[in-house]
């Protein structure tokens, strides 16, 4: 059954296509707004050109038009709700936003309610006026908001790189959300100190945030100049540091690519700084919530030895191994990881449908 808001014949387009049309028109927390201008561009798109319906899909549009609430310090705060069901809310990783994760938040909604939103300076949300203002504590104020805005009290907490870590303290300051963890490639402190297996990155970041004051005009213009390179060139520099090739769709990375050129690398070096320096205010050990740790076996950012830690020190947690994934795995692996997550979240969870 094809929306009833769009002038268009089911019969030209195809049952993909239509699919997609049907499950925008039917969530029920997507901002309203957004959802009929959405609605309104997509039959002006499928009518004026119907081979292009073709490439529409769920995961392309999810988070087009977000809605958003309004930070301590004033900075707007986006955040999408997809699918129905128990809530997962998702903490998502340093650079990144709808690009990276949208294929394994499409998977996920087919059965839960996914709640993703933006911190400080990336994806949809606003960049604070004082690079300062872009902390794991003000991350977790942010989160915090956008839970009480959609009234949701119990959630599974899903964590991607750095969001690990953001999560972890979200966590440990409010203890009573979460019914159950999903840490993906991810840190629980000092996230420098194992990056390309050596330490010496936690020294220059450091150092970049110390001469940022200084130097700001040249930093924002020296990200703006690589972040502008031809893109065939950052895909091979992102393949030997971040993703792995053989399994990434160019088409899906040029998005996530193209996007770190309208970042601010001094509200960047900022907020990882921030997180690398922060300390959990609890032990991994006083976590005995259900958890699930996965990662990429040739992660070069977040190692497989630092999953491995987490999983010895959280004793209700289960690690899996993604054999050949990069870093990159979210946009690698969404198939593989959606799986591993639901059959996580049935074992210990229950199916969603059971869930209260």
């Amino acid at each position: 059954m094809y929306s009833k808001n769009l002038d268009v014949d089911p019969a030209l387009f195809p049952k993909k296509t239509i699919d997609t049309i049907s499950s925008i028109d039917r969530m029920q927390f997507f901002p309203q707004s957004g959802k009929s201008l959405f609605l309104q561009e997509l039959t002006l798109s499928v009518r004026q050109n119907e081979k292009s319906s073709s490439k529409i899909s769920f995961a392309n549009i999810y988070a087009l038009y977000m809605d958003y609430i309004i930070s301590r310090d004033g900075s707007k705060i986006a955040y999408a709700v997809n699918g129905t069901g128990y809530p997962i809310f998702i903490f998502n990783g340093f650079t990144c936003s709808k690009h990276n994760i949208k294929h394994l938040v499409s998977k996920l909604a087919t059965r839960y309610k996914v709640i993703y939103w933006d911190y400080k300076g990336h994806g949809d949300s606003s960049t604070p006026k004082v690079y300062q203002d872009a902390t794991v504590e003000g991350s977790i104020d942010d989160a915090k908001k956008v839970l009480e805005k959609l009234k949701i009290k119990k959630a599974i907490f899903l964590g991607y790189s750095t969001g690990v870590q953001i999560m972890l303290e979200f966590n440990f300051q409010y203890p009573n959300i979460a019914t159950g963890l999903i840490l993906i490639s991810g840190f629980s402190g000092k996230v420098f100190d194992s990056f390309l297996n050596t330490n010496i990155f936690s020294y220059v970041g450091e150092g970049l945030k110390q001469l940022s004051p200084m130097m700001s005009g040249a930093f924002e213009q020296t990200w703006k100049v690589i972040h502008k390179l031809p893109f065939i060139l950052r895909l091979f520099i992102a393949s030997k540091i971040f993703l792995n090739e053989d399994k990434t769709n160019p088409e899906d990375v040029q998005p996530f690519l193209d996007s770190l050129a309208d970042q601010d690398m001094n509200l960047l070096l900022h907020f990882i700084m921030d997180v690398h320096n922060h300390s959990l205010s609890s032990e991994l050990e006083t976590i005995s919530l259900p958890t699930l740790i996965l990662c990429g076996e040739k992660d070069l950012f977040a190692p497989q030895i630092r999953s491995e830690e987490m999983h010895h020190k959280i004793l209700n947690s289960t690690l899996k191994v993604i054999a050949k994934a990069s870093h990159n795995i979210v946009l690698e692996e969404p198939e593989k990881l959606s799986e591993d997550i639901f059959q996580f979240l049935e074992d210990k969870l229950m199916e969603p449908n059971n869930q209260k």
